[in-house]
C-alpha cells in the first residue's frame, strides 16, 4: 500500500475548503469528508482558500469542477469532489479515487490469489471485512 506522507513527512492528501462558509450542504459535506478520510485512516491536510488567496489560485488552477468545495488533491493533483468521494466511499474505493493504491487487487479476477504479496493479502483481507454481506433477495 502506498505511504500517506511525502518524504518530506508531510500529508500527501489535501482538502481545499473555506473556515468561512456559512452554507449548510458545505458544512454537512466537510464533515462527512473528514470523517471518511479518519475512517479509513488517510491523514490529511485542510486548506483554508478563505485565508490563502495563493492556495485559492493554485486550485482554480489545478480543478476541472470550479470553485465548487470541498476538493481533495493527493499529491498536488484535483482527484475528486465530496460528490465523487461519497461515490467511492459507496463502493470500498477511496484509496482508490484518491491514488493512494499502488496494486489493487481486483476482486473479481482471484485466479493469481497464490501470486499476492503480503501486503496485497492484508488489503484483500480488509476489503472482504469492509464488505457488506450479500444477502440473496427473493423474486416474484
Amino acid at each position: 500500500m502506498a505511504s500517506m506522507l511525502t518524504a518530506d513527512g508531510k500529508c500527501r492528501v489535501q482538502v481545499y475548503g473555506s473556515t468561512i462558509s456559512g452554507n449548510r450542504k458545505y458544512k454537512t459535506e466537510i464533515t462527512k469528508l473528514d470523517h471518511f478520510l479518519q475512517a479509513d485512516e488517510i491523514p490529511y491536510e485542510f486548506i483554508d482558500i478563505a485565508s490563502n488567496e495563493e492556495a485559492k489560485a493554485y486550485m482554480r488552477r489545478k480543478t476541472k469542477v470550479g470553485m465548487v468545495l470541498p476538493q481533495v488533491f493527493c499529491d498536488g493533483e484535483f482527484r475528486a469532489t465530496f460528490e465523487e468521494v461519497a461515490e467511492a466511499v459507496e463502493i470500498y474505493q477511496l484509496r482508490g479515487i484518491l491514488g493512494l493504491e499502488d496494486d489493487p487487487v481486483n476482486l473479481d479476477d482471484l485466479s493469481d490469489l497464490n501470486q499476492l504479496t503480503e501486503e496485497q493479502l492484508a488489503q484483500l483481507s480488509a476489503e472482504i471485512e469492509k464488505a457488506p454481506a450479500k444477502v440473496p433477495t427473493r423474486t416474484t
